[in-house]
């Protein structure tokens, strides 16, 4: 597991990565050291510190849930190699769990929105051509 973690540290050794191939070869190594060794603290740690400081795409951390997970992990594992999860991290992962329910909506909204249009567009049609059949 340590050669897994260190080829993740040398692959980016200043996080953030400086290119995204880079940063998929170490997110794969930092894994790989946590799935070799789930009991260490020290490479459970060192996934989630990665993927809490690597942005993905566009620059969001949307790994930030797994990233807490993981760094709250290690603390319990070992308290002398990982620190406690610092309040300003649980915060910003709450706003953005928030943040990610509320873009949910609205996209069930965007995709309802057609459909209730045609839906009003269509009972509009029936009520005037039941008014034309009255006039008849």
């Amino acid at each position: 597991p340590n050669l897994n973690r260190w080829l993740g540290e040398l692959l980016c050794e200043q996080l953030p990565c400086d290119s995204s191939s880079a940063r998929a070869e170490a997110e794969a190594a930092f894994r790989r050291s946590a799935e070799l060794a789930p009991r260490d603290a020290t490479s459970v740690h060192s996934l989630g510190h990665f993927l809490v400081t690597s942005p993905g795409l566009w620059g969001i951390a949307f790994d930030l849930p797994e990233a807490l997970s993981y760094l709250r992990e290690a603390h319990r594992l070992d308290p002398s190699v990982a620190p406690p999860v610092p309040e300003e991290l649980e915060d910003v992962d709450s706003f953005v769990s928030k943040a990610w329910h509320f873009v949910a909506v609205l996209l069930v909204l965007a995709a309802l929105l057609p459909t209730l249009l045609y839906i009003e567009k269509r009972e509009k049609l029936g009520k005037s051509a039941q008014k034309r059949t009255k006039k008849d």
